[in-house]
């Protein structure tokens, strides 16, 4: 199944100019052409798009008023283009997936990298099986990625972060579950939108009991 949509862009901002006055919204056009369709005897559905969006005044940082305070910003053009691949669905009767790639480029007018605290590359992996011989066991995983991003001087490499967990049901009223965050244990800053950023979570383990009635 093919498919293709357009749909303008208002998006309203919140941040000021240098003179302290309202940016004002960004305005702008988006496109995107796709295709559908069902793999495995319709249990998968996977989905490939591309897609275009020309925005323009978009708040884009520009410096810091010490009176006043606050950050100030500028309004430019930014053009964002690039395709998205994804599978969701049921691998088998106990094995659910669900996959996407994104890849986008974000550019300014005169050519140059903009948002470069954006990843251009993103992909994300989440899985979980459950087995016939024993229903009330369900096990899973999941996994982000997302290659360099930088601003100015600080510089984040591409980096994966993996997760997992088990789900037991005791009973339709009990259920027990572990979660496992940050695998490998995998030292990263989570963003760099504010010329500055955190460490993202190191790994943890939660242990939790459901009650319902």
């Amino acid at each position: 199944k093919l498919y293709a949509s357009y749909s303008d862009i208002y998006e309203p901002q919140i941040e000021v100019d240098q003179n302290l006055d309202q940016l004002g919204a960004a305005i702008g056009k988006s496109y995107e052409f796709g295709l559908k369709t069902e793999l495995f005897d319709q249990r998968l559905l996977a989905t490939g798009s591309v897609f275009k969006a020309d925005q323009e005044n978009y708040a884009d940082y520009a410096g810091f008023d010490s009176v006043a305070g606050v950050n100030y910003y500028q309004g430019i053009d930014v053009v964002s283009q690039g395709f998205e691949l994804e599978a969701s669905g049921r691998i088998t009767d106990n094995w659910h997936l669900l996959a996407g790639f994104t890849r986008v480029d974000l550019v300014n007018e005169d050519g140059s990298p903009a948002r470069t605290f954006v990843p251009n590359k993103t992909f994300n992996l989440s899985t979980r099986y459950t087995f016939t011989q024993i229903p009330a066991l369900e096990i899973g995983s999941s996994i982000r990625w997302q290659d360099k991003i930088y601003l100015g001087d600080i510089h984040q490499r591409a980096y994966s972060v993996m997760s997992a967990y088990i789900n037991y049901a005791v009973n339709r009223h009990t259920k027990l579950a572990l979660n496992i965050n940050n695998l490998s244990d995998k030292k990263y800053l989570s963003s760099l939108y504010w010329d500055q950023s955190f460490y993202g979570a190191p790994r943890n383990v939660s242990a939790s009991l459901k009650l319902s009635f």
